[in-house]
């Protein structure tokens, strides 16, 4: 099922972009060839929000991407022209044999029929070419920088008391924990299985490529309760419960987490663990 087919401009606006580490690393490791322009080509591009960050180190980038809605709201008008975007499956790339230096996932990758995708990867790369899947994990949710921000965000008695005794120990506040619960509990059955590749980081991907080393990095934000709730929109999980018939899940986490979030003008920094898998196609 392509969970995305729709919803692109909510997409746009609330999913976020990688930090720039991420693509520094893979404009070293995937320099095109000196007097040759190779393509970077960005599979399962989405709005291209990955796409737009390698046309910043890249000369030629072109995102694919199998939704129409998705492409429509691409950026590319961002980069002066420096990104093309096609319409087509990871399975079967509209790309020239031997035509990319780069091949990149982000967030993606556990969507595709990876032996499949390995051979169109094999067809497209150039000589030495690099593959990329790159993905976040888990959201979580800190704690207000302001003292005085922390004292609003204490919410109702009766949900803070639900807190387990892991989260007080951890220093989660009611709004954290609140979030975690909901992801990991409340609407745990309704993530499609392909979620848990996301979760373990790619770890368990077999991946026939000769494996780079690459640097640990983090995605830090500091949002707004409807930055949050943008973001949450944007869940295969939250589509599925919408088809499902289970929208009161949605219903109750929204009114508990407006109450305990304290003033809407209030900004948490949140955070995402990110992660790579990266070869050189041989």
């Amino acid at each position: 099922m392509n969970w995305f087919s729709d919803g692109g401009a909510e997409y746009a606006r609330s999913r976020p972009d990688y930090p720039p580490e991420v693509v520094r690393y893979l404009a070293e490791v995937a320099s095109p060839e000196s007097g040759r322009v190779r393509w970077a080509v960005d599979v399962g591009c989405g709005t291209g929000q990955f796409t737009e960050q390698l046309a910043a180190v890249h000369p030629a980038v072109i995102g694919v991407d199998p939704s129409v809605d998705q492409l429509a709201n691409a950026v590319a008008h961002r980069t002066g022209g420096r990104i093309e975007y096609a319409c087509g499956a990871a399975e079967r790339l509209p790309i020239a044999d031997g035509a990319a230096c780069l091949i990149t996932a982000a967030q993606s990758a556990h969507w595709f029929d990876l032996p499949r995708f390995w051979d169109e990867v094999r067809r497209v790369a150039a000589p030495g070419a690099v593959v990329a899947l790159a993905t976040y994990g888990k959201l979580a949710v800190g704690r207000p920088d302001d003292d005085a921000q922390r004292d609003g965000a204490v919410g109702r008695t009766d949900i803070a008391d639900e807190l387990t005794k892991s989260d007080r120990d951890r220093g989660t506040d009611s709004a954290g924990a609140r979030f975690q619960r909901f992801y990991g509990e409340e609407i745990a059955e309704f993530w499609p299985p392909e979620r848990a590749m996301v979760e373990n980081g790619y770890a368990d991907v077999a991946f026939p490529f000769d494996e780079c080393t690459t640097p640990a990095a983090t995605i830090r934000r500091s949002w707004s309760l409807d930055d949050l709730l943008g973001y949450v929109g944007t869940w295969s999980a939250t589509r599925n419960l919408h088809e499902q018939g289970r929208s009161d899940l949605i219903d109750r986490f929204v009114a508990d987490i407006t109450e305990l979030w304290g003033s809407r003008e209030i900004r948490r920094p949140v955070e995402w663990p990110v992660s790579m898998r990266v070869g050189r196609v041989v």
